[in-house]
């Protein structure tokens, strides 16, 4: 019997091992704005008001995210929508394009969470105060492969669909995007008009500036130092909406 239970202990431990290993390959996802550069270090405020040093390495990633326009998404682009409501009514909070270089980037359907205050700045609403909870939903990264007019406005419960558009056709009341990814699912989402839409575009390191808004993944080590694998830095004061 104590065999046993050794085994099952070792079992138990190796299995629990196993789970924090997992774990410490996601990312986190990290949003604010920039105070400062120092060398390596980039020191950010996030939307809760909280200090972040986040270390950069020869391996960081640097995106430029510009606005756009629903018009400009075209069948075959590789797209990321975030989106509140139930499975079988999508609502878009925004859409990103993805560049070609970064097809595949996040490519499925999964819990996504997003700051109080980017659903109200991409809702146009009036800014969350400080430690406001996010909006719960999911991402799904796919293809595009249909869409049609929707004039529903945006729930509250949020999801993420990044994939690539097979057609598109943007209308005044908005319009509904079928997108299809990895696991052989399509997931259909409304993109109500006044959605914000934007851009990836490579960056630079020298745009990340004071004031300049970011979201960045990032991997955070034993000593809880995060090193950011990509950022991206909105424009001109622009919100990153992921």
């Amino acid at each position: 019997m104590r065999s046993l239970a050794a085994a099952a202990l070792a079992g138990a431990t190796i299995i629990g091992l196993a789970t924090i290993a997992v774990a410490a390959e996601q990312p986190e996802r990290l949003r604010g704005e920039i105070r400062s550069l120092s060398g390596n270090t980039l020191n950010v405020t996030s939307y809760d008001g909280k200090p972040i040093d986040l270390m950069l390495d020869s391996q960081t990633q640097f995106q430029s995210v510009v606005p756009a326009r629903l018009s400009d998404i075209k069948p075959g682009d590789f797209v990321g929508v975030g989106a509140t409501g139930p499975e079988d009514n999508l609502q878009a909070l925004e859409v990103v394009i993805f560049p070609a270089s970064m097809r595949g980037t996040g490519e499925g359907h999964y819990a996504w969470s997003v700051p109080a205050a980017v659903a109200d700045a991409d809702r146009r609403a009036a800014g969350a105060a400080p430690g406001a909870p996010p909006v719960q939903g999911t991402m799904t990264n796919g293809t595009v492969v249909g869409s049609g007019s929707s004039k529903a406005a945006p729930p509250v419960r949020g999801t993420m669909t990044n994939g690539t558009v097979s057609t598109s056709s943007g209308k005044t009341g908005g319009q509904k995007l079928a997108v299809s990814h990895n696991d052989g699912k399509q997931t259909e989402i409304s993109v109500p008009a006044g959605a914000p839409v934007v851009r990836l575009t490579p960056a630079q390191r020298s745009e990340l500036t004071p004031g300049a808004k970011i979201f960045a993944l990032a991997s955070v080590g034993n000593g809880g130092t995060a090193t950011a694998k990509s950022i991206a830095v909105g424009k001109n004061g622009l919100m990153p909406p992921m």
